[in-house]
């Protein structure tokens, strides 16, 4: 039994140090790789020291002196296919290979992780004026692709980050977005320990599964019961009881909902100060007369609405038109998100002549919009326009990105 591990290191040309090293990285690129899809990066890093000791291996059994001798044809043909292995994958296919995959292609944040083939400081320049503007102690809210550029570039903190770890506060998200403004200011106004499930525009059916729908009708009420009733059986001594205080109460279950049950946290506020959304919008010809553009699904927030309505389990066509190339009447009245977006639905036109139009929806035709801010800075609304992204205000005709971010208005009433 002991004499394998060395006949094994010696067959392999491998030191014991080097072989437990290896199986390391290897196990630890199967474990990240495995519990989280961003990280299948140190996976990588995994199979390349893995092949590169097989390939050594194989080139000393076939190459170097105390093997069985190889023929030339042998030696020849596996230098060959190494060869075509590491070359193939530099030049084929022409459209895209490993030496075109990202050329003129932007860093993600300088083209706000859109579609546009551009390059702007508009995230750098809007975090700048959130590290300037803004309480240290601040929150902003925003989906969570952009949690890392306002944590490390605004320096405040974030309801989610690209860590997604948080299932369920990504589901809130969602949900608040697809809310109506009063609903999703209550929402974010109030704390973690506040109970706003009758604001959340769908909540989820499964409290400990917070991004699964299992097809019942989420209830409270009967999700309270049913732990107060584990509660209730529960013999171990971890359990909480204090009997001093329970006798000040006029029933257990009294007891339980107020010193020991604690709410699931998808079901409470979310306590932000700050919201931000970032959009892919492209302007048209100048020769208009008004200011007209096209949101074209160019990877802002106003394409992940799809992903907002499926993650809060909503019917995507009640908000979309049958292309999904625009959006319904619903999306702009009803949700916070169709408020955010400063522009308005005006008209629809034919791409292959503009001069003929349409009130209503035609197949194959692009929705026009113009410039419409429905909350701004000097608005009594539930959120204030603070600050929008200079790529917005320029005159030139093109493709404009960047955040747009609005204050909570702590102040608002939603009783007036």
């Amino acid at each position: 039994m002991v004499t394998l591990p060395k006949k094994v290191n010696r067959s392999l040309k491998i030191k014991g140090e080097m072989a437990a090293f290896a199986l390391i990285i290897g196990f630890l690129g199967i474990y990240f790789s495995s519990a989280f899809v961003r990280l299948e990066v140190f996976g990588s890093i995994s199979v390349i020291i893995l092949s590169s000791i097989g390939v050594s291996i194989l080139i000393s059994k076939i190459l170097k002196e105390g093997h069985k001798p190889a023929s030339a044809v042998t030696k020849i043909s596996f230098l060959a296919i190494i060869v075509a292995l590491l070359t193939v994958p530099m030049v084929y296919p022409e459209e895209l290979n490993w030496s075109n995959n990202n050329v003129g292609l932007p860093p993600t944040i300088l083209n706000s992780g859109t579609q546009f083939n551009l390059s702007t400081n508009d995230w750098a320049d809007s975090m700048q004026w959130v590290r300037e503007n803004t309480p240290k102690d601040a929150v902003i809210a925003s989906w969570w692709d952009y949690g890392y550029w306002i944590s490390t570039l605004g320096e405040r903190k974030t309801l989610a980050d690209n860590a997604t770890v948080l299932d369920w506060q990504i589901r809130k998200i969602a949900a608040m977005y697809m809310s109506t403004p009063d609903q999703a200011w209550q929402i974010l106004t109030s704390d973690v320990e506040t109970d706003v499930s009758s604001y959340y525009v769908t909540l989820p059916t499964d409290i400990n599964q917070g991004t699964i729908n299992s097809g019942d009708v989420y209830d409270l009420k009967q999700e309270k019961l049913d732990a107060f009733k584990y509660w209730k059986e529960d013999s171990s001594p971890e359990k909480i009881y204090d009997a001093d205080k329970a006798e000040k109460y006029p029933t257990l279950f009294d007891y339980y909902e107020s010193e020991v049950y604690v709410l699931p946290p998808v079901v409470t506020g979310l306590d932000a100060d700050y919201i931000i959304i970032n959009l892919a919008v492209e302007k048209l010809s100048e020769e208009n007369i008004l200011d007209l553009y096209l949101l074209s699904q160019k990877g802002g927030d106003e394409t992940k609405s799809f992903w907002f309505m499926k993650i809060a389990d909503l019917g995507v066509m009640d908000y979309y038109n049958p292309e999904l190339s625009g959006y319904s009447g619903k999306f702009w009245n009803e949700t916070l998100l169709g408020k955010l977006i400063p522009f308005t639905h005006i008209l629809y036109v034919d791409p292959n002549n503009p001069e003929i139009q349409s009130e209503k929806y035609k197949r194959g035709y692009s929705s026009i919009y113009v410039k419409d801010i429905k909350f701004p800075t000097d608005g009594d609304g539930p959120f204030q326009l603070v600050y929008m992204s200079p790529s917005f205000e320029l005159d030139a005709p093109g493709p404009m990105t960047g955040p747009i971010i609005y204050k909570i208005n702590k102040e608002y009433n939603p009783n007036q």
